[in-house]
């Protein structure tokens, strides 16, 4: 077996303190163990170790003899900190075996942190080895069952501690426990990716690490980012910018439907291009119109930022040298068919400042309920899918185009997970929607070859790392769509499209955090202008309570739908008379909100009626 040694050379015991709210060390694995702002003093053996995939791109795989260790000098703060990474084992939890993943003690007599599966128990451990302030050496543990664990599956790993304050450990997201934290004294000169090694840092058979490890951050501070409020559930109205130009409607144009009490919330989208008028000039009125209206109400607003095609984006960022897009179908002149490069870096850069400009004015504002994440895809930028030619051979060719322009799955897959650790980083305090959707596999040949495992991977993504803090959104909210018979195909088990195992796998994740219902909606009115809403009024799509009793069923707790059909609805089966949806829209409200049975049952009453 190939063995590789980093091993750095230092002062042997160090008193590590230093400025607070930094990120010490950030190790991406991707090309090589060189991590930002830390270069190893030896690389002389680094085509021996290997890189493979790893939660984000690539990993570094160490297992047998390898031992990758990184100065404790400036990387670590054992007063306050954080310490995280992904890993991916090579074996089951139940092995039996000493796992070995992170350590800057190694050595029976040292103080430090250690991170290891324990072989007799299966319980992946959080050890620090301190003093008390009586001077009095002791260890600090938290532990959690792994004996389900799976080779080839990945784990996110996260400890925060504070002096004189709280030790937390987690594994996925889950809160294993906290003890009270008394700092070392002192560290060891190294930090260590390694199995246990001796005194003279040489590594034994003992506790082999045998994973691949990715994505390993050090903070000097406690890094919480889960919100400190409750999200708000229920029934949210959904509308853009066009209702204010609306003289036909001028109680739309009033926002009047958030004064009623089934109205929890408002999700309202807004073009990046709206708010970013110049490069160096934002505008915020819109936002802070809805905000203002909602407050006044006592209700709570969600941020849908477009942000993908040209007519989303900013008038002067094509005009940047080295930005790129592309045409989704051959309609020439037609904005909404031309996209951004999610990973090109020009959109990028400035993608990434319009979001941090979007949280320096938005992120303590206590009327917001959510930000949806966008920057990928080629439809409104917060849907993870791209649109091309349903057609062949146009597909296979607009397929192709686009691979040449970088796309694959594996560039796919770094944008979204970037994004979304953007937006967790931006809002700390703030919940996240994500619009998981179907993906191209890099052999696609036709229209029809999309499948939902990028939405899986992400999905679970997000939950690992950041638990409850995202909530997904379904966006197949049509009433008498494919979207009845799927319900009950799902709910009997009966699985068998990517549409049905997308949305049952959102249907999984409800005991973990929160899925929406997009867009249930009664008629084709949906989400146009003045004079085309008149002439589509008509169009029904079919029964509101039906939908909304779907999402009941499948274990949604939010429904956005659309202020026309709030506001505007037809009575089912009749286009000449005007009812309104009032009835079904209080009992969701009380059924997703409060939870009240005799709620959810009306709209089971509802649906054997209608």
């Amino acid at each position: 077996m190939k063995k590789f040694f980093i091993i750095f050379l230092a002062f042997f015991l160090i008193p590590i303190s230093v400025s607070a709210d930094t990120e010490l060390l950030r190790c991406y694995f991707e090309n090589s163990v060189v991590c930002r702002g830390e270069e190893p003093d030896q690389i002389s053996t680094l085509s021996d170790l290997t890189l493979e995939r790893g939660e984000i791109g690539n990993g570094v795989l160490i297992n047998d003899f390898d031992v990758l260790a990184y100065p404790t000098l400036g990387n670590f703060n054992k007063d306050n900190g954080t310490i995280e990474f992904w890993m991916i084992p090579k074996w089951n939890g139940d092995d039996g075996k000493n796992h070995v993943f992170f350590d800057n003690r190694f050595n029976s007599s040292s103080y430090g942190f250690q991170v290891y599966k324990h072989g007799n128990t299966n319980n992946l451990l959080l050890i620090v080895h301190t003093q008390n302030p009586d001077g009095i050496d002791y260890k600090i543990q938290l532990q959690k069952d792994v004996s389900d664990w799976v080779a080839g599956e990945t784990h996110f790993i996260k400890a925060t501690f504070e002096t004189d304050g709280k030790l937390n450990f987690y594994i996925d997201s889950e809160d294993v426990g906290e003890k009270i934290y008394n700092p070392p004294p002192f560290l060891n000169d190294k930090i260590l990716l390694s199995s246990f090694v001796d005194e003279n840092g040489d590594p034994s058979t003992y506790g082999r690490t045998d994973s691949v490890i990715d994505e390993l951050r050090i903070l000097d501070h406690v890094e919480d980012l889960k919100p400190d409020y409750s999200l708000e559930l229920g029934v949210y109205s959904f509308f853009n910018k066009n209702r204010f130009k609306w003289k036909l409607r001028p109680e739309l144009a009033a926002m009047e439907e958030l004064g009623y009490d089934f109205i929890d919330a408002a999700s309202f989208t807004v073009t990046w291009r709206d708010l970013q008028p110049s490069e160096y000039m934002y505008n915020w009125t819109l936002i802070d119109k809805v905000i203002s209206k909602a407050a006044s109400e006592g209700k709570k607003i969600n941020i849908c930022p477009f942000t993908s095609r040209l007519s989303y984006i900013p008038e002067w960022l094509p005009q940047k040298n080295g930005f790129q897009f592309f045409e989704t179908v051959t309609v020439s002149g037609n904005e909404d068919t031309v996209v951004a490069i999610p990973w090109n870096s020009v959109y990028k850069y400035h993608l990434y400042n319009f979001i941090e400009k979007l949280a320096e004015r938005y992120k303590e504002n206590e009327t917001i309920n959510y930000i949806n994440i966008a920057g990928g895809g080629t439809t409104t930028g917060s849907e993870t899918t791209y649109t091309f030619p349903v057609t062949n051979p146009d597909f296979s060719i607009k397929f192709q185009e686009f691979k040449n322009l970088g796309y694959s799955e594996d560039v796919d897959r770094v944008v979204w997970k970037d994004l979304i650790d953007k937006f967790a980083k931006e809002f700390p305090n703030k919940y996240l929607t994500l619009n998981a959707h179907f993906s191209y596999p890099d052999n696609s040949t036709k229209f029809s070859d999309w499948n939902a495992d990028l939405a899986f991977e992400l999905m679970d993504y997000s939950v690992k790392k950041y638990g409850n803090k995202v909530i997904f959104i379904n966006t197949f909210g049509n009433a008498n769509h494919w979207w009845d018979n799927m319900t009950e195909r799902i709910l009997n088990d009966q699985i068998n499209t990517e549409s049905e195992k997308l949305v049952n796998k959102q249907r999984e994740l409800s005991d973990k955090t929160n899925i929406a219902r997009q867009t249930a909606r009664y008629s084709e009115a949906g989400d146009y202008s003045d004079t085309e809403w008149i002439s589509k009024v008509g169009e029904k799509i079919g029964s509101l309570g039906k939908a909304i009793h779907n999402a009941y069923r499948l274990n949604m707790t939010i429904v956005e739908i659309y202020v026309h059909d709030i506001m505007t609805p037809w009575a089912p089966g009749d286009t000449s008379t005007v009812g309104n949806c009032f009835d079904e829209l209080s009992w969701a409200h009380k059924c997703f909100k409060y939870k009240q049975i005799e709620a959810c049952d009306k709209l089971d009453e509802y649906v054997q009626i209608v």
